[in-house]
């Protein structure tokens, strides 16, 4: 079971002394651990590709740029996107094996 959210020491809004209790889990925080693992994919993806592009061929440079782009399926505008995951852990996938085929020596 899940503990209530927010703490119970906090719950009337003037606890009597510091709440020191660690964050409460939520789908809201497995949302923001999500973007954040994203944006660090798409920063270790450009990496390797600042390192390592000119030794590819001009196509797989190309494919594995277009992987920095989020895909219209996702989202087309900042208030336009998808609620079906499906795309998004496809895009995941995607750059998870580019960076597994960029780390390769």
């Amino acid at each position: 079971m899940q503990p209530p959210f927010p703490p119970e020491a906090a719950a009337g809004a003037a606890p009597a002394a510091p709440v020191l209790d660690g964050p409460v889990d939520s789908i809201r925080w497995e949302m923001l651990r999500d973007g954040v693992e994203d944006y660090e994919y798409l920063a270790i993806l450009r990496g390797l590709l600042a390192a390592r592009g000119q030794k590819l061929s001009a196509a797989d440079r190309a494919k594995y740029a277009a992987l920095l782009e989020v895909p219209e399926e996702i989202t087309k505008d900042m208030t336009t996107f998808t609620k079906d995951p499906a795309p998004i852990e496809r895009q995941r996938e995607a750059i998870a094996r580019a960076i597994e085929v960029l780390s390769k020596p």
